[in-house]
């Protein structure tokens, strides 16, 4: 490109360096006797580690890899079995010298910089490395953040690189059985029901090995003292963890939690459920009153996000200790391999920001350094701004003082963009239980185009149950607020600013606008959830954009327990969706359709969903509209690629971070 200003950025990327000459064998291995197990094919192997120069890459069957080459086409090694002494000869045949080039040596690369890690003492949990000796305690919330690193070695324009990217896990402090002892004093109904939505679902990890798994059940038949069955014979949980990991288990008669194969269990032949014990589970995560709450999320924002300088002087630091480890050294000396200690530099340009569009054709720019408008807002006009003359305020009355506050606030600030806001309603709740807002909510009156409601706390069950009176059975428009939040006096203006920007585009108005080039676009956005306590529900949700400045949509939400039924689902919403744009733009169709599917990963699922939500002939989304032309392709706009499909997948979570040097 050709617009912006050229700018240098820093890379989270180091270059990785062959020695002169290099390259690397690979070896086809056959056992006589035959042996199936991978492990002990891996044991016999490594009493003839020297030959291979102290460094290879075995798969545990039949392919070696390794960087020296072997002075024969063929050669004959022979090791001894310990457990009966027999004999084995191993057979090694050169295969061939890998090029360059070959997608093979990305795994040798991934391979050994996981050796790296652990040489480094970085303890694994799935696919991410940890420093699980120096965790960041967070004593006043319960929680511990454990800082870790994500790599991965690729083929790019500027050669080897690899990619490292700083991770973080919260872990709670209390174990899972101080959890079902809170459940059990506080529960209200069931305590067994409370336990496993507060459980099930969850991923725990356990400290004595530093794995981690996802908790399927809760058994409450079985107890500690129970036993299992292994290679030496039955033996109960407590002796277990006593006699491997040296683990007292204190509580006898706790429930065990139970955790079924996954799938890529199953390919290796473990069927069996495994057991845990709560008193040794730590739950990981953050549960959604934690996400909830503003001062822990400040309190640990403050530890994981790190300024651009300090993710650079970690980075740096990281690979200077990586260097100068002795056994990572030894190791990357043998395979001929060493990792520069400077970022990858990248060309960029830092392009002029948008500006937003505000009402009465005003524009301001977006302050590229915070990214953030809203002060902006406070004084222009929306881009369509609605009218509100009836609107109910209910509330508790301890909150009803700093509620007048807030409506006097709001008021002030929504004049000035444009709304047009009329003293509310004002309902004093004697209590905060579920059925006084109910009860409240049926009375008010008929006209009324929106409550608030103030809620003392986040409590689930209240926010649930008003909702689905308010906006399934009366259609209602809500704006529910904290009364913690209104009770700032300090950002009480800035609070209101934004909840008058939402109440605004709840109630069809449109908060601002920007210059969108492509002219009869429809975009569409499309997810699915899978909720994972009723198996085989799922939910859509559906939007579609009904304008050129993409600020008015259509929405629908389907639920099917099949990918038949998804695929039937958004054919109709997208049928649905045409017809209503077709009402707002005067009979027109769009031309170009782009459509964003979330919740996809990975080449397979990616043509499965096509062939689920799509079909190997896709149909013009409003075949029943006569005389409209088809619109373009999904992803394309030419019209000379009209009716075909073009598959486009976006990175949504890249590793790549770029900064300034």
């Amino acid at each position: 490109g050709d617009s912006g200003q050229q700018v240098k950025l820093l890379s989270n990327y180091f270059k990785l360096l062959t020695m002169p000459n290099w390259a690397i064998q690979q070896y086809h291995l056959e056992f006589a006797p035959n042996i199936e197990s991978s492990r002990l094919r891996g044991g016999l192997l490594r009493d003839h580690r020297d030959r291979f120069g102290g460094s290879y890459i075995f798969d545990g069957m039949s392919d070696l890899k390794s960087p020296t080459r072997l002075e024969h086409k063929v050669t004959e090694l022979y090791s001894q079995r310990r457990s009966d002494g027999a004999q084995i000869r191993i057979t090694v045949k050169h295969v061939q010298e890998l090029a360059p080039n070959n997608p093979e040596l990305l795994r040798i690369f991934n391979t050994q910089m996981r050796r790296n890690l652990e040489s480094m003492k970085f303890v694994q949990i799935r696919r991410q490395f940890f420093n699980a000796a120096g965790p960041k305690p967070i004593s006043r919330h319960g929680l511990e953040i454990w800082e870790g690193l994500t790599t991965a070695v690729g083929q790019h324009d500027g050669g080897i690189l690899m990619v490292v990217d700083t991770v973080h896990k919260v872990l709670r402090t209390e174990n899972v059985l101080h959890l079902l002892g809170s459940l059990q004093q506080s529960a209200r109904g069931s305590y067994k029901d409370e336990a496993i939505k507060a459980v099930v679902g969850s991923i725990v990890m356990t400290r004595y090995n530093n794995k981690t798994y996802r908790v399927d059940d809760i058994d409450w038949s079985k107890n500690p003292q129970q036993t299992f069955e292994t290679r030496n014979g039955p033996i109960t949980y407590m002796k277990y963890y006593k006699d491997h990991y040296d683990k007292d288990i204190r509580d006898v008669n706790q429930p065990l939690l139970v955790c079924r194969p996954r799938e890529k269990d199953t390919r290796v032949g473990r069927t069996e459920n495994t057991y845990l014990i709560p008193e040794l589970c730590f739950l990981t995560g953050l549960t959604d009153d934690i996400r909830s709450n503003f001062t822990i999320m400040k309190d640990l924002a403050s530890e994981m996000k790190l300024e651009p300088s300090k993710r650079v002087s970690n980075l740096r630091e990281f690979m200077q200790q990586m260097n100068r480890n002795e056994q990572v050294v030894k190791e990357m000396n043998q395979w001929g391999l060493k990792f520069t200690e400077s970022l990858v530099e990248v060309d960029a340009r830092q392009v002029q920001p948008e500006k937003v569009v505000h009402g009465n054709g005003l524009k301001s720019q977006v302050n590229q350094m915070t990214a953030d408008f809203s002060r902006e807002m406070r004084d222009k006009t929306m881009f369509k701004a609605v009218r509100l003359d009836s609107w109910t305020v209910m509330c508790p009355r301890r909150d009803m003082p700093n509620a007048h506050d807030f409506v006097r606030d709001l008021l002030s600030v929504s004049s000035p963009m444009g709304v047009a806001m009329q003293q509310p309603q004002m309902v004093t709740l004697d209590d905060d239980r579920v059925s006084s807002y109910i009860n409240a909510l049926k009375n008010i009156p008929r006209e009324t185009q929106l409550l608030m409601t103030i809620f003392p706390n986040n409590r689930k069950d209240r926010y649930d149950s008003l909702k689905k009176v308010a906006c399934v059975d009366m259609g209602l428009h809500t704006q529910v607020m904290l009364g913690r939040t209104i009770s700032n006096k300090k950002n009480l203006k800035s609070v209101a600013t934004k909840v008058a920007i939402q109440m605004n585009c709840k109630l069809g108005g449109e908060a601002w606008a920007l210059d969108i080039p492509l002219t009869k676009m429809m975009c569409v956005g499309y997810d699915t959830y899978h909720d994972s306590r009723q198996k085989g529900l799922s939910a859509g949700g559906f939007v579609a954009s009904l304008n050129r400045t993409l600020t008015r949509w259509y929405s629908r939400v389907s639920f099917h327990q099949t990918h038949q039924e998804l695929g039937s689902a958004l054919k109709t919403h997208m049928a649905l969706s045409m017809k209503q744009y077709q009402e707002e733009n005067d009979g027109a169709v769009p031309e170009r359709l782009l459509f964003f599917r979330d919740g996809v990963s990975g080449r397979a699922s990616c043509c499965r969903v096509q062939e689920w939500e799509v079909g190997p002939d896709p149909e013009p989304p409003h075949r029943d509209v006569p005389g409209q032309r088809a619109p373009a392709c999904i992803y394309r706009g030419h019209q000379e690629d009209r009716g075909t499909l073009l598959r486009l997948p976006v990175v949504e979570r890249s590793r790549t971070r770029c900064q300034g040097p």
